[in-house]
């Protein structure tokens, strides 16, 4: 998959993000689960903003970047994909069914 064909999905099983990552597509990760859910596993690199805190730190967020929004099971990160795409932001993957399909590598702590 090219950078140009991951850039314009709007949604990504587990796997697909996993092979995206492997083949150095360029792409951030935003978790949007509580800090204790993120605690206890993640993506390497993830960057942490729990769903309800999201309208806080946007203005933090690359706008202009491919960001691939991550949960436990997707409704939170179906919600953030909305929510991110009415601010502005063009480039917005939600990662479906969440980290509990995820079988890819995972970081524990902070």
């Amino acid at each position: 998959m090219t950078s140009a064909e991951w850039k314009s999905r709007s949604d990504a099983l587990p796997e697909e993000v996993d092979a995206a990552l492997k083949e150095n597509i360029p792409f951030r990760v935003l978790d949007v689960r509580t800090t204790p859910e993120y605690k206890a596993y993640h993506i390497p690199g993830a960057v942490l903003a729990p769903i309800d805190t999201l309208p806080e730190v946007i203005d933090e967020l690359d706008k202009d970047a491919t960001w691939v929004v991550v949960c436990e099971h997707g409704v939170r990160s179906k919600a953030a994909h909305a929510f991110l795409t009415m601010q502005g932001f063009h480039h917005v993957i939600n990662m479906v069914g969440g980290m509990c399909r995820w079988s890819g590598e995972v970081e524990r702590g902070s």
